[in-house]
Order: structure tokens, then C-alpha cells, then sequence
């Protein structure tokens, strides 16, 4: 019998913060733990491997070894099987949902124009493992796994190697499939700028399982497998930042703006980041083997595939805690400006500026659809601490 968890949001989330004057200060890690309520599990154990999304997060794809291809057209409620059982590897979607291309160990690469009713078969039989593609469906890129990158310009029908042969195990694209980033297992990091004909080392050798970028391609995430921590970079690839509070990952995925990041561990938790990749959250409530991870766009969707387990979909507003970090900026001697960045779009901020203990200046705003805001204060704020509250209410 299917067990059916029913979300439970909560009603109200505030967060408070102490921050001094002049430093850009973030929240701290946060010891939220999810509700159990605010994940819902779909279909079957099944040794599930990847999974992919359209923009809007209602069309899902997810991939099962040694199983087949599902697919959903009601943001994760029901899944349909489709094509023979083989080993299957990753999948993409373009934005709509509507094409999708499947891997397969020793098998051709599947295509689909009609969100996954009907496949394809393209390209020769090797050891594919890893794929993306762009927001039209039109460029994709797939990796093998001791073999070359393959780039295609029209969705799928025709094919062209690049690179030297390694141990290809993850990439991604931007949305118009111009930026590419692509990781070597026992290996680095690879980026392209011009839809993979030429590519360029980056980062060190690490045993690296993930990559994941923004739509613009600016924003990257590489995770890796063990004691390796996660990477982030803010510049397509060409300087990168370790974290180390999220070690192990398996899988990752970002927003198209690539401020939330999501990234799951085998054996562990799901983790979450709403500032690319500063600060973290645990967001699942138990361990499971868990295996690749989609988001939409907007970051409001969740769903993630388990190895020997079922699919769990969330809505992040349920999962995520909401947060935010203030810059103070001096404008002049007697002007400053609080420039707020949160992951809570459309949401009432309070400022309180104390002196000696107590409040004496109150503000507020509410942030715009990013999660942004700034408030101008036309005040000496020397010597204030600040502190903060987040409202959903």
C-alpha cells in the first residue's frame, strides 16, 4: 500500500540575528530539521538514479537501473513507465518538459519530443553516463564514462565528439547551452564557453559525482564523494570556493539564478543553501540513500530519487528555513543603506538598530520577488547592532 505523507507547512518562520556595524554578516548554519510531513514518497522502491524537471517543476523524468524510464505530468502524484528495462544512467529535460533525452550503459541515447510518450534511439552504443541540455531542447551534451564528451546542436539526432578520453561522470549546461561544466571522477573540473568544443581544466584532481550550474552559467556547483567538500563558484569556474560543511554528495542542483542550491549525500541527508552556498541546512528528517536531486526554476519545487527507495517531492517553502544576511553600506556621515538579501521573496523584514541594549530604531520592508531589499536610513548608525525578523505573516 502507498504511503501518502500529507505537507504541513508551518505557519509562521522568524529568524533573529545580532549583526555589528560595517561587516557583511550572514545567518549561521541553521539546526532546522524538516518536518516529515513536508515530504510526500511517490511510486515504488526501486533502485532509482536521476531525475529531471521543467522550469515549472509540474513535468518530471526520473530514471531506474536496471528498470525504466518514468515520467510525471502532475508535479510527481503519479509516474507512467515507458520503454524496455536497461541500465539507465542520467536524464534531461528541456524547460517545457517536453524533450528528454535518456543514457544508457552499453546502450544507444534516447530522445523524446513528446515528454517521454516516445523514445528514440540516437547515436551508438557506449558507456553514456552523464547528460544536459539546453532550456529549448535543441543542445545537448553527454559523457562517457572512459570516453569522450558529445555535443549535439539538433536535439539529439547528430552527434560530435570533443575532448580526450577520461572518466567522464557529470555535467551541465546553461540555458542556452553555451556554458558548460563538466568533472572527471578521480579527476577535475572542466568548463566550456563556446558549447563544448573546446574545454579548460579547472580546480584540483577530487572524486568529484556532481556538477550543477545557473541559467546564465555563472553560477557552478561541484560536489564529491567522501571527505571532499562541495565547491562553489561565482565566476563560470575560474575560481572556487570549498565548503565544508557539506561533504560526500551525490547529487545538485541549483535555481536559475543559482542563489538555492540543493545537494544530496548517499547514506546522509539532503542539504540546502538559499546564498550560494554560504550557509546550509539539513532538510530531510532521516538518512536514505539518496541519489540525484531536481529543482524548478524558482526553486519552490523539490524532488529527489533514492537508491533502493521511493521518489520524495517537497515544496521548498515547507523544507527550507527562511533567512537572511545585511550589508550595512555608508552613504554619507549621517546616510546608510541596509541592503538585504534573503531567500524569502515578498516577505515583510523588521530591522531593530539597538544602542546600549535596548531598541531604539525600528524598520521594515519587504523584500521583492528575488528576496532583495534595501531600506535607506538617513542616520548616524555608529555603535548600533542590529538585529532582525523574517515574517511569513
Amino acid at each position: 500500500m502507498r504511503r501518502t505523507l500529507k505537507p504541513q507547512p508551518p505557519k509562521r518562520i522568524s529568524a533573529f540575528l545580532g549583526i555589528a556595524l560595517l561587516f557583511t554578516v550572514l545567518t549561521p548554519a541553521s539546526s532546522w530539521s524538516a518536518d516529515p510531513g513536508a515530504w510526500t514518497a511517490h511510486d515504488s522502491p526501486r533502485n532509482w538514479y536521476d531525475v529531471a524537471s521543467s522550469d515549472d517543476g509540474k513535468k518530471l523524468v526520473a530514471t531506474v537501473v536496471g528498470g525504466q524510464i518514468y515520467t510525471s505530468g502532475d508535479y510527481g502524484v503519479t509516474w507512467i513507465a515507458h520503454e524496455k528495462s536497461r541500465s539507465y544512467a542520467e536524464v534531461a529535460s528541456s524547460g517545457d518538459g517536453s524533450k528528454l533525452v535518456a543514457l544508457a550503459v552499453n546502450a544507444p541515447i534516447y530522445t523524446s519530443r513528446d515528454s517521454g510518450k516516445t523514445w528514440i534511439a540516437r547515436e551508438t552504443a557506449r558507456i553514456w553516463w552523464a547528460v544536459a541540455s539546453s532550456s529549448d531542447g535543441t543542445r545537448l551534451v553527454a559523457t562517457v564514462f572512459g570516453g569522450q564528451i558529445y555535443t549535439s546542436s539538433d536535439s539529439g539526432v547528430t552527434w560530435k565528439a570533443h575532448e580526450n578520453k577520461r572518466n567522464w561522470n557529470a555535467v551541465a549546461s546553461s540555458s542556452d547551452g553555451k556554458k558548460l561544466i563538466a568533472s572527471v571522477y578521480d579527476g577535475r573540473l572542466y568548463t566550456s564557453i563556446n558549447f563544448g568544443f573546446t574545454w579548460t581544466p579547472r580546480e584540483s584532481v577530487r572524486k568529484f559525482s556532481g556538477v550543477a550550474s545557473s541559467s546564465d552559467g555563472k553560477k557552478l556547483v561541484a560536489v564529491a564523494s567522501g571527505i571532499e567538500p562541495t565547491l562553489t563558484s561565482n565566476d563560470s569556474g575560474l575560481t572556487w570556493t570549498p565548503t565544508y560543511s557539506v561533504k560526500n554528495g551525490r547529487g545538485v542542483a541549483t535555481s536559475g539564478d543559482g542563489r538555492t542550491i540543493v545537494v544530496t549525500q548517499y547514506g546522509g541527508h539532503i542539504n540546502a543553501s538559499t546564498d550560494s552556498g554560504r550557509t546550509w541546512s539539513e532538510i530531510t528528517y532521516k538518512f536514505l540513500n539518496w541519489q540525484r536531486i531536481a529543482l524548478s526554476i524558482d526553486a519552490t519545487r523539490i524532488v529527489a530519487v533514492t537508491g533502493n527507495d521511493r521518489i520524495y517531492t517537497a515544496k521548498a517553502s515547507d523544507v527550507i528555513p527562511i533567512r537572511a544576511s545585511i550589508e550595512i553600506k555608508k552613504v554619507s556621515a549621517n546616510a546608510y543603506q541596509l541592503v538585504i538579501s534573503s531567500n524569502a521573496p515578498k516577505t515583510k523584514i523588521t530591522v531593530w538598530a539597538l544602542k546600549n541594549g535596548s531598541p531604539t530604531l525600528t524598520f521594515s520592508t519587504t523584500t521583492d520577488s528575488k528576496g532583495d531589499g534595501v531600506i535607506n536610513v538617513n542616520k548616524d548608525l555608529s555603535g548600533y547592532i542590529l538585529q532582525h525578523q523574517l515574517s511569513t505573516k
